[in-house]
């Protein structure tokens, strides 16, 4: 209600903004806490954006629409993948997606991580990494070849806990893996140690 008010205000471009960011941070929590009431409110909202006209509020739209796929997947444990990788894709592929999409993309690949999904999480700060590492903000460029670095290092310790668990074939995936690292051009002294 606080964002509805905000928004029913004549305001600057950068409060409008912030108070779209807060209110879609706000519904995408709601959708979490209760998906059958929630989603829908979410979805509404987000659609509004993205059809609105401002390029700027309909990335935020589907930057928290994305966020929202991976809440899913991960509540579910055992969901599909594809709804957040289609999303991260179609995220990624926005030639004017800058900073905001960036940290709404990473924070998403954070909680893939932070609930255990190593794999999913590698892979989604790969597609985040290759998409932004040439960016011509440098820090933004810098923290996505990082990203690189850290997904190449979850990959590493998922194969390192595969020989713990004396999978088959675990200690010629690991080994072929680094071998390749080491022959790789990497400059990245955490990923090298």
């Amino acid at each position: 209600r606080a964002c509805d008010k905000i928004l029913s205000e004549e305001i600057s471009p950068e409060i409008r903004a912030s108070a779209v960011q807060m209110k879609l941070d706000a519904l995408r929590t709601l959708a979490a806490m209760n998906p059958e009431d929630g989603k829908g409110t979410l979805s509404e909202f987000a659609q509004q954006l993205i059809d609105g006209g401002d390029p700027f509020l309909a990335r935020l739209a589907r930057a928290t629409l994305f966020q929202a796929r991976v809440n899913d997947f991960i509540s579910r444990q055992d969901g599909d993948p594809e709804a957040w990788r289609s999303a991260l894709r179609e995220l990624l592929q926005d030639p004017d997606a800058g900073p905001e999409t960036f940290r709404a993309a990473r924070d998403a690949a954070g909680w893939l991580r932070q609930t255990h999904q190593a794999g999913w999480a590698a892979e989604a700060l790969d597609m985040i990494g290759r998409r932004y590492q040439d960016d011509s903000d440098k820090d933004l460029a810098a923290e996505a070849v990082a990203m690189l670095g850290q997904a190449t290092n979850l990959r590493l310790s998922q194969l390192a806990r595969n020989v713990l668990a004396d999978e088959p074939e675990a200690i010629e995936k690991l080994t072929d893996t680094m071998a390749t690292l080491l022959q790789s051009d990497t400059s990245d002294p955490n990923l090298l140690a």
